[in-house]
């Protein structure tokens, strides 16, 4: 799943299910096509794929896939079951055999779900796909060509929208309010470090994966690969993405069954966890207090101001989100301990590379924007910021 905007995600317009014809990309994505296959040291790759009802949205997906330009040996495709309950197991049994069904008794939510999945895979490498996408033919060559040519563990796919006109996911950002950011411009054609993968696309080694202790399962949804990109940089390793490792996205179909409120809530929640466990203590002590005020802040705004009834809950969401995120700090605060404790790069190095739009924030309209006192704040980061050896992300 994408990172950035979910506040907004209840509002996206879903395309149906047809698959577009070939797009203006056409001749850039083919033209890896005759690519050399990966050698066998690669091994096999388990592709998981979380579900939660909506067989039908699954069709396009596992087509592309048996659709690949690779040796069927070198990959099994894992439907991720949880617990759908709406005929999603018998329709794939049924019309894709070739695919295999690792079921779940329950929901488990995104990260949770995958994290057994991935215990259970005996591969050397895990891709995670969402149900919403669909693949090219070259992509998970692509994708196992980079990682023999690249030292790192984690590779990102280049996310399209559905008819692959456009990117959406070409690497990303969060603020010091621990909010994500997407961004749809290409840094370079060749492969490029970035901050965080793409949750919904993305390549990773499974000894690696085990190793920094997989996705965090407390996040239930929402914000697992900001968490996990941000661990993998903070334990020495490295992200990077893939431009030549094209999928094509719906856009949020796969969170669409879930309410608006559920979604505003852990985005709040999560993304306090996210800067709390990950920064260090100067770090944490010097932006934190501002992090939890925006919070409020951004609660009260979005709850009563030019907003459609049917959203205006949303700001009792954020708030319930700041609240769960305190219900579960004994939590947090021994995943933090765990973490700082396995840290080899400082914050010092990692922001100032990857915050480069440290004091960015959004809002829906110039009122929310008032409302949000969004320049006093800025205001406030800006000040403390250039006292600290974080100067050079203030932008």
């Amino acid at each position: 799943m994408g990172s950035a905007g979910i506040l907004s995600v209840a509002m996206v317009a879903f395309m149906d299910e047809e698959v577009p014809a070939p797009n203006r990309l056409g001749n850039r994505i083919t033209q890896s096509r005759n690519r050399e296959q990966p050698s066998d040291i690669m091994s096999r790759v388990s592709v998981l794929i979380p579900h939660h009802k909506n067989p039908k949205i699954l069709k396009p997906l596992l087509d592309s896939l048996l659709n690949m330009v690779i040796d069927e040996t070198v990959m099994r495709i894992v439907l991720v079951d949880n617990a759908s309950a709406d005929g999603s197991v018998e329709y794939v049994r049924r019309y894709f055999p070739q695919v295999e069904i690792f079921p779940l008794q329950k929901n488990e939510g995104y990260a949770p779900a995958l994290n057994k999945a991935a215990n259970a895979m005996d591969s050397e490498w895990l891709c995670f796909l969402n149900n919403d996408v669909r693949v090219d033919p070259d992509w998970l060559p692509n994708l196992l060509h980079a990682a023999e040519k690249i030292n790192a563990p984690c590779f990102s796919s280049h996310l399209l929208n559905w008819e692959g006109t456009q990117t959406q996911f070409a690497g990303g950002w969060i603020n010091w309010f621990g909010k994500g950011f997407e961004t749809s411009q290409l840094a370079d054609t060749d492969p490029y470090p970035i901050f965080f993968p793409c949750g919904g696309a993305m390549l990773i080694r499974r000894d690696i994966f085990l190793e920094i202790g997989g996705f965090d399962d407390d996040y239930f949804m929402i914000y697992e690969d900001v968490d996990i990109g941000w661990r993998l940089w903070l334990f020495g390793y490295e992200v990077y993405l893939i431009p030549d490792a094209y999928v094509m996205h719906k856009g949020h179909t796969s969170l669409k069954s879930e309410s608006y409120e559920k979604k505003a809530l852990y985005f709040e929640r999560n993304s306090l966890a996210t800067l709390y466990k990950n920064l260090a203590y100067d770090s944490l002590q010097l932006i934190f207090p501002l992090a939890l005020r925006e919070a409020v802040l951004r609660a009260k705004a979005i709850g009563g101001i030019g907003v459609p009834v049917r959203y205006s809950s949303a700001g009792f969401a954020t708030l319930q989100g700041l609240n769960a995120f305190f219900e579960q700090l004994a939590k947090w605060k021994q995943k933090r301990n765990v973490i700082q404790n396995r840290r080899k790069r400082s914050d010092a190095e990692i922001l100032s590379r990857f915050f480069t739009h440290s004091t960015q924030l959004w809002a829906y309209s110039h009122e929310h924007y008032r409302r949000l006192h969004i320049p006093e704040i800025q205001s406030e980061l800006h000040r403390l910021l250039k006292k600290s050896e974080y100067c050079n992300t203030v932008k």
